[in-house]
C-alpha cells in the first residue's frame, strides 16, 4: 500500500483544537505506521474536539498492532465488545464533554443489516489526506463512505447528517482528483451514487432517498454477507448476555444533586451505554409491588381503615421488596455497560427496631440486601451542609445535619470501594468530580477493561475526606 506523506502538524501546540488524549492517539498511530483513517468526513475542529464517539478505520490485520499503541496513549480496550460488527471500542476517561470518550475502531467497512462489505476497502486509507494533523479520506472517498452509512445503516437523513453532508459537499466541489480516484477504485456506479447523494441534500423527497438506497444495494463494489450477518447478530446477543456491567451506587441527602448528576451522565454517554436505576420507594415495576402500593394508599385514605389489614399489607410489601429491587436492577442493566443507581440499599435507611418482629424484619431486609448484586463503587454526594440544605429545605437544618453525619459514618464502614464527591460547587464542577471518581475506581475500571499489569482484581476501600 502506498503511504502518503505524514500529515502536517500545528506550528504551536497552544492552538491545537484537539483534546490531548485524542491528539495522542492519532500521533501514536502515525508514529507506529498503523494504517488508519478517520471516518465519515468529520472535521477535527468542528466536531472531533467535542465528539464522544470517534470512528476510525483500522484494517483487521493491523488491529493487534494498534491495540498496544492506543492503550499506551491512554485508551483502554473494553473487555467485552457488544457493538455492531465490526466495531472495537477503546475508551478514555479524560473527556471534558461526557463520562467517557471512545475511539470506535472499525476493522472492515460493512453497511446495512446484511453487512454488505466494501471490496478492497483499504483503498480508502490509500486516499487519505491531512486535516488538522489527522488522517481523513480524500473528499470524494469520504462522501462515498458517508453516503453508504446514511443510506444503508441509517435508512434516513437526520438534520445533523444533512449538515455534515453539506459541509462535505463543499470540500468535494473544491476537489477534482479524488472523484476520479473513487471511480477508478470502486467503479463509475459508486461515483454516480455519491454525486446523486450529495445533490439530494438540498431536497426533502423521501422517494429520492429510497431510490438512492436501492442503487446503493445494487453496487457491484458491495458484496452481501447474509450468513456472516446472521452469526454476528447471534454473537452480539451472546456477548450482551455475558458482558460485565459496572454498578455505581450514588447516595446523598435531598439537595445533594443525585438525580441531576445521574441524568447528566446518562445524557453524555457516547458509545458506552450508561443507564440509570432508581431503587427508591416508588416507580414500581413488578405487578405485586404496584398492587401493594395502590392498596396501601387506598387503605390509608379510607375513612374507616383496618390497622390489622394495613399491617399485613405493609409486611407483604417488605417481603416483596427484594424481588422488586432485583427486577428493577435487571431492567436497568439490560444492554448496559454502566448503571448509576440512585437510592441503592446499602444501609442508609436502616432504622433501630425495638420489637422482636421489627428485629426479624430488619434481619430479613439485611439478608435480602446482601443477596442483591453488589455495586462496584459507592459514591456519597457531600459538601457544605448549609449550601446543600438551602437547595430544597425539605427538613429542618438540624435534621439535615444529623442525616448527613450518619451517611458519612456509613460510607466509612463500607468494605467495598467508595468515594466522596463534593457537590456544593457549580454543576459542572460536581459532574467533573463524579466523573473522576469513576475514572479512578480500580474496581470499576478492572471490571470493564481487566486489570492492568501489577494490579489485582480485588476490591479496595478508598474515600476522600468528608467536608
Amino acid at each position: 500500500m502506498h503511504d502518503p506523506a505524514p500529515p502536517t502538524r500545528f506550528e504551536s501546540v497552544d492552538h491545537d483544537p484537539l483534546p490531548p488524549a485524542v491528539r495522542a492517539a492519532f500521533a501514536q498511530l502515525q508514529a507506529h505506521d498503523i494504517p488508519h483513517v478517520l471516518l465519515r468526513g468529520y472535521t477535527p475542529v468542528s466536531e472531533l474536539a467535542a465528539s464522544l464517539d470517534i470512528d476510525v478505520f483500522i484494517p483487521a490485520h493491523a488491529l493487534d498492532r494498534a491495540t498496544p499503541v492506543l492503550e499506551a496513549a491512554g485508551w483502554r480496550r473494553r473487555k467485552v465488545q457488544t457493538g455492531r460488527f465490526p466495531h472495537v471500542f477503546f475508551d478514555n476517561w479524560e473527556s471534558a464533554s461526557g463520562v467517557v470518550r471512545s475511539i470506535d475502531v472499525v476493522t472492515s467497512l460493512c453497511y446495512g443489516r446484511e453487512l454488505r462489505g466494501l471490496g478492497d476497502d483499504e483503498r480508502i486509507i490509500e486516499s487519505r489526506v491531512a486535516d488538522h494533523g489527522v488522517c481523513v479520506p480524500a473528499p470524494w472517498m469520504a462522501a462515498f463512505c458517508f453516503a453508504l452509512h446514511v443510506l444503508l445503516d441509517k435508512g434516513g437523513l437526520s438534520v445533523a447528517n444533512r449538515q455534515r453532508g453539506l459541509s462535505l459537499r463543499e470540500r468535494c466541489e473544491r476537489d477534482t482528483t479524488s472523484a476520479a480516484m473513487l471511480s477508478e477504485h470502486f467503479g463509475a456506479d459508486a461515483a454516480s451514487l455519491t454525486r446523486a447523494f450529495l445533490d439530494s441534500l438540498d431536497g426533502d423527497d423521501a422517494r429520492d432517498l429510497r431510490t438512492l438506497i436501492a442503487s446503493a444495494e445494487r453496487l457491484p463494489s458491495l458484496r452481501r454477507q447474509p450468513i456472516r450477518a446472521f452469526w454476528h447478530r447471534a454473537g452480539v446477543r451472546w456477548r450482551q448476555f455475558r458482558r460485565p456491567v459496572g454498578r455505581v451506587a450514588i447516595f446523598g441527602i435531598d439537595g445533594s444533586g443525585k438525580s441531576t448528576l445521574v441524568h447528566m451522565a446518562t445524557e453524555r454517554s457516547g458509545t458506552m451505554r450508561i443507564h440509570n436505576g432508581y431503587l427508591g420507594n416508588n416507580a414500581y415495576r413488578t405487578p405485586p409491588a404496584k398492587w401493594l402500593s395502590k392498596t396501601i394508599g387506598r387503605e390509608l385514605g379510607a375513612a374507616t381503615r383496618s390497622e390489622f389489614r394495613l399491617r399485613i399489607l405493609v409486611n407483604l410489601e417488605t417481603f416483596w421488596r427484594p424481588f422488586e429491587l432485583f427486577a428493577r436492577m435487571m431492567i436497568a442493566e439490560h444492554r448496559a455497560e454502566l448503571v448509576l443507581y440512585d437510592r441503592f440499599p446499602i444501609g442508609q435507611d436502616d432504622g433501630t427496631p425495638t420489637t422482636r418482629w421489627g428485629r426479624l424484619v430488619f434481619a430479613y431486609t439485611r439478608l435480602s440486601r446482601a443477596l442483591l448484586p453488589s455495586p462496584d463503587l459507592v459514591i456519597l454526594l457531600d459538601g457544605d451542609d448549609r449550601v446543600i440544605w438551602s437547595r430544597k429545605q425539605e427538613m429542618p437544618f438540624e435534621a439535615h445535619v444529623r442525616t448527613q453525619t450518619r451517611y458519612r459514618a456509613l460510607i466509612g464502614q463500607l468494605t467495598i470501594e467508595h468515594a466522596t464527591v463534593r457537590t456544593d460547587g457549580t454543576l459542572a464542577e460536581s459532574f467533573e468530580r463524579l466523573r473522576l471518581a469513576m475514572a479512578n475506581s480500580r474496581s470499576l475500571q478492572n471490571k470493564l477493561y481487566g486489570a492492568r499489569d501489577g494490579q489485582r482484581d480485588g476490591r479496595s476501600s478508598t474515600s476522600s475526606p468528608s467536608p
